[in-house]
């Protein structure tokens, strides 16, 4: 019985030592990203390659960060961009796509959180981060707040007639995204 306790006390409390490790890690990163996202990104590569970090892990991170109204818009675009450069290393196939939908509503939300902060270049290059996998026709006819964001982000960067193809290319305008599709086919 008492050989038993410490393979017990080894199995329950290091993988929680493990995870603690990666968050302090993940904080490091995310404040390494607020002073540079290309830095901060090559660490979250390396580590995810070493196996330091996982890709959920990353997302979880960020999306926390975000939720809890922290400006993490640099670091969630660290982890997008991440994401990107590792996918070929992460599962593709169907049975993952509540992850890549996770990839998406993170891109969804990093980027509405710097255009609501007047930041429309970085929205941009957070829109539609975390590569091509989570972005597909399925995705944005559940999510048409994210269509919406895309398009108004688009329209105030100089590319409304980029956004207007974008909206008409779907088969249907839904909510978000057909309030989006009115407003900018009206502004002259």
């Amino acid at each position: 019985m008492r050989a038993i306790f410490p393979i017990v006390f080894l199995l329950v409390v290091l993988p929680g030592c493990r995870q603690e490790d990666a968050s302090l890690q993940l904080d490091a990163y995310a404040a390494a990203a607020a002073t540079n996202r290309v830095t901060a990104s090559a660490g979250l590569i390396s580590a995810f390659k070493s196996g330091q970090v996982t890709a959920d892990a990353a997302l979880t991170h960020a999306f926390d960060k975000l939720q809890r109204g922290e400006d993490a818009t640099a670091y969630a675009g660290a982890v997008l961009d991440m994401i990107e450069t590792v996918t070929p290393m992460l599962n593709t196939g169907a049975e993952f796509e509540i992850f890549w939908r996770r990839v998406g509503r993170l891109a969804y939300t990093a980027a509405e959180t710097a255009y609501l902060a007047k930041r429309a270049e970085e929205a941009e290059t957070l829109m539609l981060a975390g590569g091509l996998r989570w972005q597909n026709e399925p995705y944005f006819l559940r999510y048409p707040d994210h269509d919406a964001l895309v398009c108004v982000v688009m329209t105030q960067r100089g590319r409304r007639s980029e956004a207007i193809r974008r909206l008409e290319s779907r088969p249907e305008l839904q909510g978000p995204a057909q309030e989006a599709y009115d407003a900018i086919r009206a502004a002259r």
